[in-house]
C-alpha cells in the first residue's frame, strides 16, 4: 500500500493482509477458470489502477444498493470491524479470569 492509500488508517497491516489474500484468491481462480489464458492475471493486476476511476459511490450502487439500501458501505464496513474488535475483547476477557 502507498502512503496516500493508507491516510487516516490506523489498522495497515490487517489491510495489507487481507489484499494478499484476496490477490492469491484471484490467482487461484483465474489460473483454474481460465488454464490457457497465462497472462490474464498480470493483465487483470494492471487494470487495476484503472478502477480508482470510479467513484466510490457508483460501486455502492451497483454492488450493494439492493442488499444494503441507503447504508454505505463504509458505514457497514466500520461496524463489521467495530464488532469484531468487541468479539475479541470479550474473548480475551473470558479467557483471563480463567
Amino acid at each position: 500500500m502507498s502512503q496516500l492509500e493508507t491516510v487516516g488508517l490506523s489498522e495497515v497491516r490487517p489491510v495489507e493482509l487481507m489484499q494478499d489474500q484476496a490477490q492469491c484468491i484471484l490467482a487461484d481462480y483465474v489460473r483454474h477458470r481460465y488454464p490457457r489464458q497465462l497472462t490474464r492475471f498480470g493483465r487483470l493486476l494492471l487494470l487495476l489502477p484503472c478502477l480508482r476511476l470510479v467513484r466510490s459511490s457508483t460501486v455502492e450502487l451497483l454492488f450493494f444498493k439492493d442488499t444494503l439500501g441507503d447504508v454505505s458501505i463504509q458505514r457497514v464496513l466500520a461496524d463489521i470491524y467495530s464488532n469484531n474488535d468487541q468479539q475479541q475483547q470479550q474473548h480475551q476477557s473470558l479467557h483471563s479470569k480463567s
